[in-house]
């Protein structure tokens, strides 16, 4: 079974780049004989998702393109929606306020999703109705295409095995936030939901597949960990975008307990414009091989690169993925207890913890003498995670060098589905 994962098209009027990228992946595929048997697309078909013609033009100008050129059936194009696809100017003023305040765990969560006639959670699915309703245009509501608000699910055959594909709304609490710029960290998606999909898929399925437009890191902490364990037990692929990251990333093995596999920013990203094919081994079920396909602006083509085989985990192998997983979270709620032993609280702070109050402090490459100079760099929580050079950092007592090492011994915690990095913390003094 062969995989088109493309993601991001941001359709507009000015969408002449992302047409011809579309142009020259459809010719390539041709080209190389390349027959594809779903085309899976992970969110922002649109720019802005505040008009209903928009998905119309989009889809004429991608999904169609695709389906006919490539001999494609529109029943095996499936999509998700991104936070470009909804409409941030229908949602109540008063809803960042309230979620904040509000839903601070999966219970209250779980509790305003179950509550169909909650105002505040009506009021936070209008900025997605324009896309859903295309997507109910675009695939009818039948016993093989379900749907609920925040989620669709599409039963379909490949090669004689049964498919789940589920396509979840990562983006509906994005519309809270009216600039768009902070949806890292701030998502939610309710755990009953995800128990309804699996009630939903049952288990007469052959492969069970997850396109969601956000990675899952981009959720809440409280909601994370239950919503990731979730879908790493019940799930076999998942499929992502958003993060226009310059090459595509495929975890499968050491830390996820599932294929995952998040794209490059395929059709939008003037980085990096392309998409990936995945190829299901039909004799080696759990073998996966990879693609990227990457749009050159010289020649206005697109190249194809070097294949890279993956494994699907399964079996024992996925069980103790999982299980070790458990001892990671659980670890991470110690080490936040023991961060929050490091604070000094005013009596108005008692229910805030170590990470909401945390603050980078001032890094330099450079003695104290010169940190007063305008020449000198600062150093920034991401590069200091991020890069593979060694640092020792020195300040005077009290100044937050405690504080810096259990916050990157947090990030890297929390981050570790992603990163596949564990940190240990060592206290000098008791070595």
């Amino acid at each position: 079974m062969k995989i088109l994962h493309i993601t991001d098209f941001h359709y507009s009027k000015e969408s002449q780049l992302q047409i011809k990228v579309v142009k020259s992946i459809v010719n390539t595929l041709k080209e190389q004989e390349l027959n594809i048997d779903f085309v899976f697309f992970t969110g922002d078909l649109v720019l802005n998702g505040s008009k209903v013609e928009s998905f119309e033009n989009a889809s004429i100008a991608l999904f169609e393109e695709i389906s006919t050129k490539l001999n494609i059936t529109k029943e095996n194009i499936i999509f998700c929606p991104g936070n470009h696809d909804i409409d941030r100017t229908v949602i109540h003023s008063a809803a960042k306020a309230y979620f904040e305040a509000n839903i601070t765990s999966d219970e209250k969560l779980n509790s305003l999703y179950k509550d169909k006639t909650d105002l505040m959670f009506i009021d936070s699915i209008k900025p997605s109705a324009n896309f859903n309703n295309y997507l109910m245009k675009y695939h009818s509501k039948n016993e093989f295409n379900i749907y609920e608000d925040l989620y669709s699910i599409h039963f379909r055959e490949s090669n004689n095995k049964k498919i789940g594909i589920v396509c979840l709304n990562s983006a509906w609490v994005s519309a809270i936030d009216k600039t768009g710029k902070n949806d890292k960290g701030n998502l939610l998606i309710p755990f009953v939901a995800l128990e309804d999909i699996k009630k939903h898929l049952g288990h007469s399925l052959d492969k069970k597949i997850l396109l969601i437009h956000h990675p899952l890191y981009f959720l809440k902490d409280f909601n994370l960990y239950s919503i990731e364990n979730f879908i790493h037990n019940e799930f076999d692929l998942m499929f992502s975008g958003h993060v226009h990251k310059i090459s595509s990333i495929s975890r499968h093995s050491g830390t996820n307990g599932i294929f995952e596999h998040v794209a490059k920013a395929s059709l939008s990203s003037k980085e990096s414009l392309g998409c990936t094919i995945i190829d299901l081994d039909d004799v080696e079920e759990n073998k996966i091989k990879v693609k990227e396909l990457t749009y050159i602006d010289d020649d206005e083509k697109c190249h194809i690169g070097q294949e890279v085989v993956h494994t699907i985990p399964c079996g024992i192998e996925k069980t103790k993925m999982i299980a070790f997983r458990k001892k990671i979270f659980d670890k991470i709620g110690i080490e936040k207890e023991n961060a929050n032993h490091l604070l000094l609280l005013k009596e108005d702070e008692d229910k805030k913890d170590f990470l909401s109050l945390y603050n980078h402090p001032v890094l330099k490459k450079e003695s104290e003498d010169g940190l007063s100079t305008s020449v000198s760099t600062m150093i920034s929580f991401e590069e200091l995670i991020s890069n593979t050079e060694n640092y020792t950092i020195l300040g005077k007592d009290k100044c937050g060098k405690t504080s810096l090492l259990k916050r990157i011994q947090l990030e890297y915690l929390i981050n570790y589905s992603r990163n596949g990095r564990i940190p240990f913390f060592f206290r000098r003094k008791r070595v």
